[in-house]
Protein backbone atom coordinates (compact mmCIF):
# COMPACT_ATOMS: atom_id res chain seq x y z
CA UNK A 1 0.00 0.00 0.00
CA UNK A 2 1.04 3.57 -0.54
CA UNK A 3 1.40 6.17 2.16
CA UNK A 4 1.07 9.87 1.43
CA UNK A 5 4.27 10.67 3.32
CA UNK A 6 6.17 8.49 0.80
CA UNK A 7 4.90 10.53 -2.16
CA UNK A 8 7.17 12.90 -4.09
CA UNK A 9 6.06 16.13 -5.72
CA UNK A 10 6.79 16.68 -9.39
CA UNK A 11 9.23 19.40 -8.39
CA UNK A 12 11.12 17.01 -6.09
CA UNK A 13 11.22 14.38 -8.84
CA UNK A 14 12.69 16.98 -11.21
CA UNK A 15 15.38 17.86 -8.64
CA UNK A 16 16.24 14.20 -8.13
CA UNK A 17 16.33 13.54 -11.88
CA UNK A 18 18.76 16.41 -12.37
CA UNK A 19 20.97 15.02 -9.59
CA UNK A 20 21.20 11.50 -11.04
CA UNK A 21 19.34 8.22 -11.62
CA UNK A 22 15.90 7.93 -10.03
CA UNK A 23 15.87 4.15 -9.56
CA UNK A 24 16.18 4.17 -5.78
CA UNK A 25 13.55 6.90 -5.42
CA UNK A 26 10.78 5.23 -7.41
CA UNK A 27 8.56 2.32 -6.49
CA UNK A 28 8.87 -0.61 -8.89
CA UNK A 29 5.83 -1.76 -10.85
CA UNK A 30 5.98 -5.08 -9.03
CA UNK A 31 5.98 -3.36 -5.64
CA UNK A 32 3.07 -1.15 -6.68
CA UNK A 33 1.11 -4.29 -7.59
CA UNK A 34 2.17 -6.33 -4.55
CA UNK A 35 -1.44 -6.52 -3.34
CA UNK A 36 -2.19 -8.86 -6.29
CA UNK A 37 -1.46 -12.60 -6.10
CA UNK A 38 1.38 -13.84 -8.31
CA UNK A 39 1.73 -16.81 -10.66
CA UNK A 40 5.18 -18.12 -11.64
CA UNK A 41 5.34 -19.20 -15.27
CA UNK A 42 7.47 -21.74 -17.10
CA UNK A 43 9.63 -20.47 -19.96
CA UNK A 44 7.05 -21.71 -22.47
CA UNK A 45 4.19 -19.99 -20.64
CA UNK A 46 6.22 -16.78 -20.36
CA UNK A 47 6.83 -16.77 -24.12
CA UNK A 48 3.08 -17.12 -24.74
CA UNK A 49 2.24 -14.32 -22.30
CA UNK A 50 4.78 -11.99 -23.96
CA UNK A 51 2.70 -12.38 -27.12
CA UNK A 52 -0.59 -11.81 -25.30
CA UNK A 53 -1.74 -15.44 -25.29
CA UNK A 54 -3.55 -16.94 -22.28
CA UNK A 55 -2.01 -19.73 -20.24
CA UNK A 56 -3.52 -22.47 -18.09
CA UNK A 57 -4.06 -21.93 -14.39
CA UNK A 58 -1.76 -24.70 -13.12
CA UNK A 59 0.74 -22.01 -12.06
CA UNK A 60 -1.89 -19.83 -10.38
CA UNK A 61 -2.42 -19.54 -6.64
CA UNK A 62 -5.34 -21.64 -5.41
CA UNK A 63 -8.62 -20.02 -4.45
CA UNK A 64 -8.74 -17.36 -7.16
CA UNK A 65 -12.17 -16.05 -8.02
CA UNK A 66 -13.31 -15.47 -11.58
CA UNK A 67 -12.12 -12.06 -12.75
CA UNK A 68 -9.29 -11.80 -10.20
CA UNK A 69 -6.20 -9.89 -11.31
CA UNK A 70 -2.93 -11.82 -11.08
CA UNK A 71 0.71 -10.79 -11.55
CA UNK A 72 2.47 -13.08 -14.02
CA UNK A 73 6.18 -13.65 -13.38
CA UNK A 74 8.83 -15.39 -15.44
CA UNK A 75 11.09 -18.16 -14.11
CA UNK A 76 13.53 -15.54 -12.80
CA UNK A 77 10.80 -13.71 -10.87
CA UNK A 78 10.52 -10.79 -13.29
CA UNK A 79 7.10 -9.22 -13.71
CA UNK A 80 5.78 -9.91 -17.23
CA UNK A 81 2.12 -8.99 -17.15
CA UNK A 82 -1.09 -8.58 -15.22
CA UNK A 83 -3.73 -11.13 -16.14
CA UNK A 84 -7.39 -11.70 -15.40
CA UNK A 85 -8.42 -15.13 -14.19
CA UNK A 86 -11.02 -16.85 -16.38
CA UNK A 87 -12.33 -19.47 -13.92
CA UNK A 88 -14.77 -21.29 -16.26
CA UNK A 89 -11.96 -21.92 -18.76
CA UNK A 90 -9.20 -22.18 -16.12
CA UNK A 91 -7.06 -19.62 -17.93
CA UNK A 92 -4.96 -16.60 -17.03
CA UNK A 93 -5.59 -13.99 -19.73
CA UNK A 94 -2.94 -11.23 -19.96
CA UNK A 95 -4.49 -7.77 -19.96
CA UNK A 96 -1.39 -5.60 -19.55
CA UNK A 97 1.98 -6.89 -20.77
CA UNK A 98 4.92 -5.17 -19.10
CA UNK A 99 7.96 -6.97 -20.51
CA UNK A 100 9.13 -7.56 -24.03
CA UNK A 101 11.01 -10.65 -25.20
Amino acid sequence: SFRLEEALTLERLQELAEAGPLGAQLLSTDAALSHLPAAHLTDDEARKVRHGAPVGDACAPRGLKDGAHVRLRDAGGGLLAVAVYDAPRRLLRPRVTLAAE
